[in-house]
């Protein structure tokens, strides 16, 4: 059984991923943060296994890395982390011993979206990325559309090392959950790949799998795309 602490558990997903953590039969919801506590107090690495952290930026930057050298495996859900905290994050796995995982969308979707994206801009070139989100989101571009851009760039490099990143394009409007949209056109031929989460239910697949698998984990790990190619399956 593994005990899992959520931080950020009164938001959207928090409460999606408390209720998910509550019915599942080997996971057990130890314990919740939200706004005002003090974690300090409230990470104990004798009652907790696994941090869900799906905070805010600013949150996350200080939690993740107290809660990885405490101990505690950690699964950051927290949109709008930068290259810096990446650092201290792996830093702070390595302190700990124990396993980080940053994911920037639980979406199993929107992981193979940007792996048909890399894909493409390997063998075609660089493209352009369009995301759309609910009004609320507070980072623009999104931590998907950043993650997106990065593995084009890198993909579009190996055939031409002036590549240059993909633009992107950020819009925010009403009733849209998350929608991404990349365009490769070389003139001759284009290819779009559109992804669009309609309810949050589609994150809890990828949120579960993630956090059974941060306990076996050792370092930083960024994206859901090493535990989706498990010879298990791991998944649905």
């Amino acid at each position: 059984m593994t005990r899992v602490v959520i931080a950020g558990a009164r938001g959207r997903l928090g409460r999606l991923a408390a209720a998910a953590v509550d019915a599942a039969p080997d996971l057990r919801l130890a314990g919740t943060l939200v706004r005002g506590d003090d974690p300090e107090r409230a990470l104990d690495p004798a009652a907790h296994d696994v941090l869900l952290d799906v905070t805010v930026a600013d949150a996350s930057r200080a939690l993740a890395p107290l809660a990885a050298r405490r101990g505690l495996a950690v699964v950051v859900g927290t949109s709008g982390l930068l290259a810096d905290d990446l650092d201290e994050l792996r830093r702070a796995a390595s302190d700990g011993g124990v396993g980080v995982l940053v994911v920037p969308n639980f979406s199993v979707g929107a992981v193979l979206q940007m792996q048909a994206a890399e894909a493409l801009a390997r063998v075609l070139g660089d493209g352009s990325i369009l995301e759309v989100h609910h009004p609320a989101k507070r980072d623009a571009p999104s931590g998907t559309a950043r993650a997106t851009a990065e593995r084009m760039h890198r993909a579009a490099r190996e055939r031409d090392p002036a590549a240059a990143p993909p633009p992107i394009e950020s819009r925010r409007t009403e009733g849209v959950v998350a929608r991404q949209v990349v365009t490769v056109d070389t003139g001759d031929e284009r290819v779009v790949l559109e992804h669009e989460v309609r309810d949050r239910a589609a994150f809890l697949p990828g949120l579960l799998l993630a956090l059974r698998a941060a306990p076996g984990l050792r370092g930083l790990h960024v994206g859901l795309d090493a535990l989706l190619a498990r010879p298990d399956g791991g998944l649905l």
